[in-house]
């Protein structure tokens, strides 16, 4: 981003609104500074006098913004790989009554909704006779994307992705 030589100035003036805007938060200033100074370059690069808005509530509003997608960003499930070869015998995860389970046994394993390697056969069936849109969005989401991220890949809103999902869903459940 570039800013001019008046948004600069705007920027240094109102530097220490960063510092307040972090302690009013309790953020940590070393994982925290750069968002919001981000946020800040951000406020001085869209600010108009004229819209009779003060600066420091803009500038508020796009630290907040820029914290926010900081965090999402951080926080954001990691990418796996869906088809990961892995052994059925391997110690997986713990059972209620504290066993270590194998991928093998963990169907068995009481609570576990039910689950049986044919279901998992049903899912693969079902993914690959969705049409090419669905199959992406249903994939892309399985291998921990976003679904803005998705958005930008397909070509359309955020709410058409999440409305593409429940579709999908509702056609899943009624299929089992």
């Amino acid at each position: 981003m570039r800013l001019t030589e008046e948004q600069k100035r705007k920027v240094e003036e109102n530097h220490d609104l960063i510092y307040w805007y972090m302690r009013r938060h309790n953020l940590d200033f070393d994982e925290y500074y750069d968002a919001c100074a981000m946020g800040l370059c951000r406020a001085a690069a869209s600010y108009d006098p004229s819209k009779g808005i003060a600066f420091s509530t803009l500038a508020y509003k796009c630290m907040s913004n820029e914290v926010v997608r900081y965090w999402r960003y951080v926080n954001r499930p990691m990418r796996n790989t869906m088809y990961e070869a892995f052994s059925l015998q391997a110690p997986f995860r713990k059972c209620p009554d504290e066993r270590n389970l194998s991928r093998m046994e963990m169907y068995q394993c009481p609570g576990d909704g039910g689950r049986s390697p044919d279901d998992r056969v049903f899912a693969k069936e079902f993914i690959s006779s969705l049409p090419d849109k669905e199959r992406i969005v249903i994939e892309m989401r399985l291998y921990g994307f976003q679904q803005n991220e998705i958005s930008d890949v397909i070509g359309c809103s955020r709410q058409n992705v999440s409305q593409i999902m429940k579709k999908i869903g509702r056609r899943y459940m009624e299929g089992v």
